[in-house]
């Protein structure tokens, strides 16, 4: 578990430093305490689900944020992970 815990700090943290540096200053996110992912939120006019065929065909994928909210409204979110990726 130590060496597990230690591996997914460290691609956390890159995966951070590349949200840092890429995404717009109209997005936001947490950064995980616990847990294998991002919560993302996008600037209120995109739509993550749409952005997805954009974003895979690019290498990256994500899973869109609104199948897991009750209400709508939260085409904007999106969830990534940080633990499948070198």
């Amino acid at each position: 578990v130590p060496t597990i815990r230690a591996r997914y700090k460290a691609q956390r943290d890159a995966m951070r430093a590349a949200l840092e540096q890429h995404l717009s200053a109209g997005c936001r996110w947490n950064t995980p305490a616990g847990g294998m992912f991002f919560w993302i939120e996008l600037p209120r006019a995109l739509d993550a689900t749409a952005l997805l065929p954009t974003a895979v065909a690019a290498g990256v994928a994500f899973v869109p944020g609104a199948p897991f909210f009750v209400s709508s409204g939260h085409d904007n979110t999106l969830r990534l992970s940080f633990v499948t990726v070198p």
